[in-house]
């Protein structure tokens, strides 16, 4: 199961499932060899079978051991308890560019202004 629960839990559990995908493959292809193999009409069959079961072991032995690793590094990472990262909710987005429109206060007051000028131009 991907752990998931700290700051770069998401990698982590990407890289679990990159390498089941490895594990599985790994698996497929000692099957194949083996299918090769065992299709095989040559006077040495049994040779060729014996490689190919070779093979499937081998390939077998090495998925679980790319399994047992990752989790291993996984259960590591999830122990050391680190902060998890804000959501996207939490960041503060601001503008590059500063923002020049006034607030409500700076408008009243040149309404304001407008209004005594207004008043001594006549």
């Amino acid at each position: 199961m991907p752990h998931t629960n700290i700051g770069g839990g998401v990698m982590v559990g990407m890289l679990q499932v990159l390498t089941y995908m490895l594990a599985f493959h790994l698996v497929i292809k000692g099957l194949e060899i083996l299918q090769i193999g065992l299709a095989s009409n040559r006077a040495k069959t049994g040779d060729v079978i014996k490689v190919g079961v070779l093979a499937l072991t081998a390939c077998v032995v090495a998925a679980i051991g790319f399994v047992v690793m990752q989790e291993s590094q996984a259960a590591k990472i999830d122990s050391l308890d680190l902060p998890s990262r804000p959501s996207q909710s939490s960041y503060s987005y601001s503008r590059s560019v500063p923002d020049n429109t006034p607030t409500s206060e700076e408008l009243s007051r040149r309404e304001e202004l407008r209004r005594q000028e207004a008043i001594t131009a006549i």
